[in-house]
């Protein structure tokens, strides 16, 4: 699974990768809210998207362990990780 990472022009439009107009063609729906969007191929039911949603939802849980594993790994070699005091005396 590969992250993308999308900017916007000065009008607002977003550049949407090659890869991904090749995978979900060109008239794709979208659901956000405030921190995050989701977009899908037009005319997918709503059992299908959440399916796909499982499949995302187990590399976020993935990506979140080994982020949380970094940054212990990091705390214990003495590393200052933002967002997490220092372990002392381990």
């Amino acid at each position: 699974m590969v992250k993308f990472k999308l900017r916007a022009n000065r009008y607002g439009q977003l550049y949407l990768p090659k890869v991904l107009q090749h995978e979900l063609g060109r008239q794709i729906e979208a659901i956000a809210d405030a921190r995050a969007a989701l977009i899908f191929v037009q005319g997918l039911s709503a059992a299908e998207v959440l399916e796909s949603l499982k499949v995302i939802n187990a590399e976020l849980e993935h990506r979140s362990q080994v982020e949380s594993y970094s940054k212990v790994a990091k705390s214990l070699s003495g590393e200052v990780v933002q967002g997490s005091p220092k372990l002392e005396g381990v």
